[in-house]
């Protein structure tokens, strides 16, 4: 505790901030979340920690300025008997974005989706979605329609962690809670193998949500006909093989298990997906 009071200190002084102002700054509804964001990506360094041998595979966040047509690396593992890198991007759920939904077929199964926010922080202007355009071999005017969406290629995997789903930001004092709703008690119940009385209880449930980490490979998150997922960019003229992963692809989880439906993997399960990049 004493190194990181000295390290904040350090920092204030560097960039001319005031301490006491470090709890109100951190609280603004513009930086939150992008403090929530980059946090993400180190706590999923440790959950891959614990789930791969560290004789086999080497995870390490690239502290690197990416050039145009290089993307932004959050997390790279390594397998060290082959030197395969891994590319991951690490994204959270998108607030407030999950709900209940039921076939109707058989026995009208349940499940249960939350939206990952998966998109690029800043669109492409005409003169880089050109460049990108001889790049990937796509038309400048497709690359305009999906300028914030990313190519399969543009990394490996996908790693999230669901919790903001189950926050809102309060209107009247604009701060961002845990706030959630009542058709989502099935679901955390299951999930956190417990009864739920109080949703606003936090005594435990909060934790246990902010351990499920989830994964999929970018490959099969893209609008293609193989994956039978959609674009849904109003202006793509072909929202079933555009190639493109949709701002927000959606994890479906079965009910009466609480597992994620392929693509979706538990963490826990990462090592088969990595396996797959090095059979490869």
């Amino acid at each position: 505790m004493n190194k990181l009071i000295k390290n904040l200190e350090e920092f204030c002084i560097k960039y001319n901030i005031l301490p006491e102002s470090l709890p109100e700054i951190l609280q603004d509804p513009k930086v939150l979340p992008m403090i929530r964001g980059k946090s993400f990506e180190f706590s999923a360094i440790s959950k891959f920690e614990n789930f791969l041998d560290k004789q086999l595979w080497k995870i390490v966040k690239p502290k690197i300025n990416p050039q145009f047509g290089f993307h932004d690396q959050d997390v790279v593992i390594t397998h060290l008997e082959t030197l395969t890198n891994i590319r991951v991007e690490c994204k959270l759920a998108a607030k407030g974005r999950y709900r209940k939904v039921q076939t109707k077929i058989g026995d009208k199964t349940q499940y249960f989706e939350i939206d990952v926010k998966c998109m690029r922080s800043r669109t492409l202007g005409q003169e880089r979605a050109k460049q990108l355009s001889a790049q990937v071999n796509i038309p400048v005017d497709v690359i305009m329609i999906h300028n914030d969406q990313y190519l399969p290629n543009n990394f490996d995997i996908v790693v999230t962690s669901i919790a903001n789903a189950f926050y809102k930001t309060d209107e009247a004092t604009g701060n961002f809670e845990w706030c959630p709703q009542e058709k989502a008690k099935d679901f955390l119940e299951k999930i956190s193998n417990r009864n739920i009385i109080d949703l606003q209880d936090e005594s435990n449930l909060k934790d246990v949500i902010f351990d499920k980490v989830y994964i999929a490979k970018s490959d099969d998150l893209a609008a293609v006909f193989e994956n039978n997922i959609k674009c849904t960019r109003r202006e793509c003229k072909t929202p079933y093989s555009c190639g493109f992963i949709p701002n927000f692809p959606k994890i479906v989880f079965d009910l009466n298990t609480g597992k994620p439906l392929p693509p979706w993997f538990e963490i826990e399960d990462c090592f088969q997906v990595l396996q797959t990049f090095i059979e490869n």
